[in-house]
């Protein structure tokens, strides 16, 4: 690599996904003038940076930027997630397959991770937020960090439904509404569900209009700032972080390199914000020589069940008249967790069997996800490794997971309560509803979790890094709870609190 020299800026963000774009767009609001620079490992998809993948005009323009986001591993996937049972004989899990997502396995040189082989990232201008289904429940009851005061809690949840851009208030389609009765009048009732955590409409970042479904993408929350002549913002695609500099206990900037033309260069700012997401941030911290004890351990994972059901004739009767009002895709239940007398959460989202002759809707299916909170432990950990280096010459990533007795205590009450919900809406596809192998669900947590000191954490409640007076992290890392719901919208919530706080920090203001 040739060293190419250095530059000054005032705000390095590394990684350009919902939670990257969260910390560009809130300090690009509360400093005005500032230099902000989204530094991304991935390829551009579009000439509209962060641009979710279901919006692009056409099918093969998504299929090319499906297989961009893949970054190194290019092979074709099916459209669809594909589990691969394991080899017989190894004692290995099953994996799922899916577009425009690659292996954590195939970035390094150790074998294949046998404990979680499902674990998978991608990387592209966007990340995650130009994939992922849009889902965004909140976290009820223990799930909350007692961490964040209550009333900075909600403030910053609802800033998170504006940055994604969730339509709330609006009155749920018919079928939506329908099934969301069905399920309070048959489960809600009979078990002494709090009102808290009712049945109702998902909230999901995705907008319907005439001309279809608008899903929000972190060009929704970049909208006018990202790359603008007017605007201090800029994204600089390609670029891989290497390390954080550092002197003494503050940061000076980055050292990146360009994964075109391989040269090698620093970028100083005043802050630093790191995020990469749950394995890629911890993996930089590492490089830099920043490894508190508690760095990458205290990994979390959804435990995570799955079944389809035939909705009953009635319901069919409702579905046929809502799917030509909307979008039935950007629709569905949400079964909220409830510790005790609900300790999971769960969604119901639609679907449709095709008569293939006439292309006309047979039946309207609907999937039943049920999420599970994982026992944490300390030994569920990413390992980074010094003397073995991936492709990027980093820290190679291996990973110790596994699910405990309580954990498949949980997963057994999953497959009884997804049955239990199947049948009050239809008929059920199976009678053994699927488990999904470990980390199949994508939601990753607590590898670089927040906590008072550096004895139990590696940043406080803002995501800055303990030891470092302007080093800050960001993303589903950071959740210290055992939660069942959704990571995106605390981890966007999380990210805006962290950028006011940075915002008065760049200001002068007291840390205090």
């Amino acid at each position: 690599m040739t060293y190419f020299g250095r530059e000054t800026i005032d705000v390095v963000v590394v990684g350009s996904g919902l939670v990257g774009s969260t910390f560009a767009r809130v300090l690009a609001d509360s400093v005005p003038g500032a230099t902000i620079e989204i530094i991304e490992a991935g390829s551009r998809l579009s000439e509209i940076s962060g641009l979710h993948v279901r919006n692009f005009p056409t099918l093969d323009a998504r299929d090319a930027a499906i297989l961009t986001a893949q970054g190194h591993d290019r092979r074709v996937r099916l459209p669809i997630s594909t589990y691969l049972p394991p080899k017989s004989g190894t004692g290995e899990t099953g994996t799922l397959e899916r577009p425009g997502l690659f292996s954590v396995s195939s970035l390094g040189k150790l074998p294949p991770h046998m404990e979680m082989p499902s674990v998978a990232m991608t990387s592209c201008v966007g990340g995650m937020g130009v994939l992922w289904r849009g889902s965004c429940p909140q976290p009820l009851g223990s799930e909350v960090s007692t961490l964040v005061p209550p009333e900075e809690h909600s403030d910053s949840i609802h800033q998170a439904y504006q940055l994604l851009g969730i339509p709330l208030g609006e009155r749920p389609d018919n079928l939506t509404a329908e099934l969301c009765s069905t399920l309070i009048t048959r489960l809600d009732i009979n078990q002494g569900i709090p009102p808290s955590s009712s049945i109702r409409a998902l909230p999901i970042a995705a907008t319907n209009s005439p001309d279809g479904t608008r899903w929000t993408g972190p060009d929704v929350i970049l909208a006018g700032i990202a790359e603008s002549p007017r605007s201090n913002v800029s994204i600089r695609a390609s670029t891989h972080c290497r390390k954080v500099l550092l002197r003494g206990d503050r940061a000076v900037g980055v050292e990146v390199v360009d994964l075109e033309s391989k040269e090698l260069y620093q970028i100083h700012a005043q802050v630093i914000v790191l995020a990469a997401d749950a394995f890629r941030t911890p993996q930089i911290l590492y490089n830099s020589g920043i490894r508190p004890a508690h760095l990458g351990r205290h990994f979390n994972d959804h435990l995570q069940v799955t079944l389809q059901v035939v909705l009953s004739q009635p319901l069919q009767e409702v579905a046929a008249v809502a799917s030509q009002q909307v979008d039935l895709g950007a629709q569905g239940c949400w079964i909220p967790f409830a510790d005790e007398s609900r300790p999971f959460h769960g969604q119901v989202l639609y679907g449709f069997q095709e008569d293939l002759r006439s292309e006309r809707p047979l039946a309207v299916t609907a999937g039943i996800s049920l999420y599970g909170r994982k026992e944490i432990t300390g030994d569920d950990r990413v390992i980074l490794h010094d003397t073995q280096r991936d492709i990027y010459d980093m820290p190679t990533i291996s990973l110790h997971y596994r699910w405990t007795r309580q954990d498949r205590k949980t997963i057994d009450h999953l497959k009884l309560s997804a049955l239990d919900i199947a049948h009050q809406l239809g008929v059920p596809s199976r009678h053994d509803p699927n488990v999904l192998p470990p980390g199949a669900s994508l939601h990753y947590q607590g590898t670089m979790r927040m906590g008072a000191t550096e004895l139990e954490s590696v940043c406080d409640a803002y995501g800055r890094v303990h030891t470092l007076s302007n080093v800050y992290v960001g993303g589903g890392g950071l959740i210290e709870t055992s939660t069942a719901c959704n990571p995106t919208l605390t981890a966007v919530a999380l990210a805006h609190r962290s950028a006011k706080r940075i915002s008065i920090e760049m200001k002068g203001g007291s840390k205090k």
